[in-house]
């Protein structure tokens, strides 16, 4: 008896170690909603967006949430289009393999950089050639919660504008290299990150735990 006392004691001790060594923290966040960002619809996406959003929404340390590790995603968004009568389901099927509850849809729907170049007679450009530069972009996300199997909101996000006049003999840069491109993209991926995590905040917690009294 003593002996079985004795190795029921050991074990129990082993159990408290192995508990011990991962961080209480790590335990915790298992336990709390996933939320997976996506690139998508493939027709409006944006490489790179889903982890600028992503990061950015982190930034408002939403206790109540974990975020799908963004590499597992992309793997799995590659093989989905997200297309007309797809999307939801192909969000669904992404939301369940990785174990997400939401997942979130995010892209550009409208973006144009337009130049005009024309004579300019003063400042800053005093009889020369000069180029004016207008660019405009628009960002958008859909929520389908996975438990629902439906599109639970769509934000369509305000049209932001930067323009600049600049020398005509000064090179026009890649898209990406643009100024004023990085410039609205930054405030259009802040806007939107806003309006989800205060969504969250205000509607999806609150609505999720009063039907949670219901049940």
């Amino acid at each position: 008896m003593i002996t079985v006392l004795r190795a029921y004691l050991t074990y129990l001790g082993l159990m408290v170690a192995l508990i011990g060594c991962f961080p209480r923290g790590e335990l915790a966040a298992s336990n709390l909603p996933e939320i997976a960002i996506a690139n998508g619809p493939r027709s409006i996406a944006l490489d790179g967006l889903a982890e600028k959003v992503q990061d950015q929404i982190g930034l408002f340390q939403l206790k109540e949430v974990r975020f799908s590790r963004p590499a597992s995603v992309r793997a799995r968004e590659r093989s989905h289009a997200f297309g007309p009568g797809r999307l939801v389901n192909d969000a669904l099927r992404i939301g369940r393999n990785i174990g997400a509850e939401l997942v979130v849809l995010v892209g550009v729907p409208e973006f144009e950089r337009t130049t005009r170049e024309y004579f300019s007679l003063g400042l800053p450009y005093p009889l020369q050639q000069v180029r004016e530069v207008k660019i405009s972009l628009r960002l958008q996300l859909i929520v389908i919660g996975v438990a629902k199997g439906r599109i639970l909101r769509e934000y369509l996000g305000p049209i932001i504008e930067m323009d600049r006049t600049e020398s005509a003999t000064a090179p026009i840069l890649p898209i990406d290299q643009d100024p004023d491109y990085v410039g609205v993209l930054t405030l259009g991926i802040q806007e939107i990150s806003s309006y989800f995590a205060n969504w969250l905040k205000t509607s999806y917690f609150l609505t999720e735990a009063s039907e949670s009294n219901y049940e």
